[in-house]
């Protein structure tokens, strides 16, 4: 099973239930309206405490969520809570000098797709994301950088990390 952290219009977490053939819920502190499929539950929270049991889903996959939190280190503590194997973080990781442009086309791209902007908290270095993901006792099994030329002509970073939950192995 696996629980969708930010999910929005719930498209990846549907993609993911439709390639791996597993349960996928999705979490969100606002209702979208534009569901990409009735067949994934959507379920709205106020961004604090996750309505879910520890480790209640196999994965949690935070998917460009973690720098819209309020409280980064409090969802990444969420997360890793409800998750019994790993952690799936895939977010802008920019170098300290592109963190200014990098905030400036999240802000720009959300306004775009019409998400509240005021959420837009601004990005994290790839430095900030694994310092944060140490402080949870999570491992790093996988790290990849992607550069988006659609987007961004490939000037910034994207990271994908696949974390080991260490809490759940105790």
């Amino acid at each position: 099973t696996v629980i969708d952290i930010g999910g929005l219009s719930c498209m990846v977490a549907l993609a993911i239930q439709q390639e791996l053939g597993v349960n996928v819920t999705a979490v969100d502190i606002v209702d979208h309206q534009k569901k990409a499929s009735e067949s994934i539950h959507l379920d709205i929270y106020d961004g604090g405490q996750l309505p879910y049991n520890d480790g209640q889903f196999d994965i949690s996959y935070l998917g460009f969520s973690l720098h819209h939190a309020a409280n980064p280190a409090q969802l990444l503590s969420e997360s890793t809570r409800v998750a019994r194997e790993k952690v799936i973080i895939f977010e802008d990781a920019c170098r300290r000098f592109e963190k200014f442009g990098q905030s400036a086309l999240d802000y720009t791209l959300n306004r775009a797709i019409g998400k509240d902007v005021t959420k837009s908290l601004g990005t994290f270095t790839g430095q900030e994301i694994e310092a944060l993901i140490h402080s949870h006792d999570l491992q790093i099994v996988h790290h990849n950088i992607f550069r988006s030329l659609i987007l961004t002509g490939g000037l910034y970073r994207t990271s994908l990390y696949i974390l080991k939950n260490n809490k759940a192995t105790r």
